[in-house]
């Protein structure tokens, strides 16, 4: 042991520095999931005047999945999978017709209030407009 220094400023100085470590370690695992989130949920809305048949993918480090559903005019269906639970980078990317649209997690997160800082919950809906093209809109789970 370095003279000068009693036993107990070493262990403090350790307890110290592991503390910082730790620290730092949670601050960047949040900092390296900011584009991280939980789908909740990932609907499709139609809003034209016809009924549509919209293939949407969500693909993610750990999940994909790829489905095609049919909707009548003015209404919504959800898709249900384990997006709702896990929270991970997604890329959302749907077809219909000639048109298509991609989101991927960094759009989606940057769309949301308050969001930035480890995983978020969002509200995904695909919409297909009364024109027939595709849009979305993102919020928090709690304006759906």
């Amino acid at each position: 042991m370095p003279s000068g220094y009693s036993r107990r400023t070493v262990i403090a100085g350790a307890v110290g520095g592991l503390g910082v470590l730790g620290t730092g370690t949670l601050a960047y695992r949040s900092y390296d999931r900011r584009h991280h989130v939980r789908l909740q949920p990932l609907a499709l809305r139609n809003e034209s005047d016809d009924e549509v048949s919209v293939t949407v993918a969500v693909s993610g480090n750990r999940h994909s999945r790829e489905e095609t559903l049919v909707v009548s005019p003015g209404d919504r269906e959800r898709f249900e999978y384990r997006w709702r639970k896990v929270a991970d980078e997604y890329t959302i990317e749907a077809r219909y017709d000639d048109h298509s649209l991609t989101l991927d997690a960094a759009t989606i997160t940057e769309r949301l209030e308050d969001s930035g800082w480890g995983s978020d919950d969002a509200c995904v809906t695909i919409v297909v407009t009364a024109d027939g093209s595709l849009d979305s809109r993102v919020s928090p789970p709690d304006d759906c």
